[in-house]
């Protein structure tokens, strides 16, 4: 059985001025996401919804 996968969308409100510490928070999501993304496969290009 394949391993299953998981997609999800994350926003974040940065403000316009951030301080360095909101700036180095939002900078250490974006490496996690990206080594994170690094070892699955490229999204499917349609989601198929299956009812339980």
């Amino acid at each position: 059985m394949a391993p299953a996968t998981c997609w999800a969308t994350v926003e974040v409100d940065v403000p316009a001025d951030p301080t360095e510490d909101e700036r180095a928070a939002v900078e250490a999501l974006a490496e996690t996401m990206d080594r994170s993304r690094a070892h699955e496969d490229p999204p499917p290009d349609r989601i198929e919804e299956e009812t339980l």
